[in-house]
């Protein structure tokens, strides 16, 4: 029952309503060192609260590799860019983010 306050009196009237309830968005914290030199390779350290498995995948595998566990091999100069996935689980939503480091000489 809603109340709808009138100019002279309170109408009320009666509706019904949805409430769809949607998946919580999980809160992800990813981190990669700003540079790694060429040849060497650093870890993402990754941590969610959702309980999702995580992914990794590189967008720029002409500059870096990224391994299943998330070790970033440095291939050649230039920007790296990693994609991080955190699957949906229970009532979280998936979720991604994008890692961005430098490839030094």
């Amino acid at each position: 029952r809603v109340e709808v306050p009138g100019s002279a009196a309170t109408r009320s009237f009666e509706r019904d309503v949805r409430i769809d309830i949607v998946g919580l968005m999980p809160a992800v914290q990813a981190s990669l060192p700003a540079k790694i030199r060429a040849g060497r390779s650093a870890r993402v350290q990754v941590s969610t609260d959702s309980g999702g498995s995580i992914t990794f995948k590189s967008r720029t595998p002409q500059t870096c590799r990224v391994s299943a566990t998330g070790r970033v091999t440095a291939r050649a100069q230039g920007t790296c860019r990693v994609r991080v996935t955190v699957s949906a689980a229970g009532q979280y939503e998936q979720r991604r983010t994008i890692l961005v480091t430098q490839i030094r000489p």
